[in-house]
């Protein structure tokens, strides 16, 4: 017997404006004040677009929500600060959000900002109230302008935090070539401690 998903999309993104709407007004009461319960249901919105969006394919809403999802749970696990700062960066992620949803609705591609705004979010979780906007220094190569050498180092809990670096590699290969990875697994525990 085979079942058709694609009947439940609409269902799907009815859902989705409702968790928008939710997080939304969340996210405005959070910036009067600070509410733990108020924080869980904003994140648990956007739990729920990633994981359903996943379902249907729609890889550069779950890959949105996912950046968004990881913010709020620092936030949530205070270890970073509910600021002014990362509760308006999470604002304008809802519209950028709402943008991604309409463009997986009608097949259309995604909206350009929305990948330096996955960016944005991914800085914000870091400890400190560096401005989420401020450009992320890289080191080029000197001979070679047009190539930008990567080192992408994540802690030990990044798994634990619901971040999978799999999808920085996606995000980095769709930016341009790919010429090498390599893997430091100096650090890697031996599979049975794993």
């Amino acid at each position: 017997m085979e079942f058709d998903i694609s009947r439940f999309r609409e269902t799907f993104f009815q859902e989705a404006d409702e968790h928008l709407a939710e997080m939304e007004s969340g996210l405005l009461q959070l910036e009067r004040s600070s509410d733990p319960e108020v924080l869980n249901a904003v994140f648990r919105g956007a739990h729920s677009i990633k994981g359903t969006s996943g379902t249907f394919g729609f890889e550069d809403v779950a890959r949105f929500t996912h950046a968004m999802e990881g913010l709020l749970d620092r936030m949530r696990a205070g270890a970073v600060e509910s600021s002014a700062e990362r509760i308006g960066l999470l604002l304008e992620s809802l519209d950028i959000l709402r943008r991604l949803l309409e463009a997986a609705r009608s097949g259309a591609a995604a909206p350009p900002e929305a990948a330096q705004m996955t960016g944005s979010l991914f800085v914000a979780q870091r400890a400190g109230e560096s401005r989420p906007d401020a450009p992320v220094k890289v080191r080029v190569e000197d001979r070679a302008p047009a190539r930008w050498q990567v080192r992408f180092a994540p802690s030990p809990e990044i798994l634990c935090q619901g971040m999978d670096p799999v999808l920085v590699l996606r995000d980095l290969a769709r930016l341009g070539e790919v010429v090498k990875v390599e893997a430091d697994l100096s650090r890697l525990p031996a599979l049975g401690g794993l």
